[in-house]
């Protein structure tokens, strides 16, 4: 069976029920007040905006490509340094 997570609008306690997705809870089992209990989210993602897109695949990928593209810069410029010394 699941669990369900409400909040009563009398007392204000969140309860964590188990029963049937088919049974409807309506009255607070703590205060007794009918029709008070509101069915809250259990779950619930929570996302930091600070470091947005640091963290996030997108931004490792980015990053990675944006690094090797720079190493290849600087093995290319390093070929050409060993070329002309090689001509000459």
């Amino acid at each position: 069976m699941p669990k369900y997570v409400y909040r009563c609008k009398s007392c204000e306690e969140t309860l964590e029920i188990t029963h049937s997705i088919l049974e409807k809870l309506r009255s607070c089992e703590r205060c007794g007040t009918e029709d008070s209990l509101v069915r809250i989210p259990s779950h619930f993602f929570y996302t930091d905006n600070i470091n947005v897109g640091a963290d996030k695949p997108g931004g490792v990928v980015k990053k990675t490509i944006k690094e090797a593209a720079e190493e290849l810069k600087e093995q290319k410029d390093s070929l050409r340094g060993q070329e002309l010394e090689f001509k000459e």
